[in-house]
């Protein structure tokens, strides 16, 4: 199906970017990974004091590391 490439190129473009990225900034919205850059330049991106974030992100160290050794299993630099 053309929406499982669709989700999985995002998720390609996710893990090359994944030094760049604010994951609490990321998670706080729902928008591409392009538009979170856009975004994030012009400082359009406003974290709330309600904005509930998924249970992976309250170690983001962690999350980051297993991102790492998915993109290197996967050789994605």
């Amino acid at each position: 199906m053309y929406k499982d490439q669709i989700y999985f190129m995002g998720a390609i473009k996710v893990l090359r970017n994944r030094h760049k990225i604010n994951f609490h900034e990321f998670h706080c919205g729902k928008f591409s990974i392009d538009d979170y850059f856009k975004l994030r330049d012009k400082n359009q991106i406003n974290i709330g004091e309600r904005t509930k974030y998924p249970h992976f992100l309250q170690d983001t160290a962690s999350y980051i590391n297993c991102l790492n050794y998915l993109a290197d299993f996967n050789e994605i630099k």
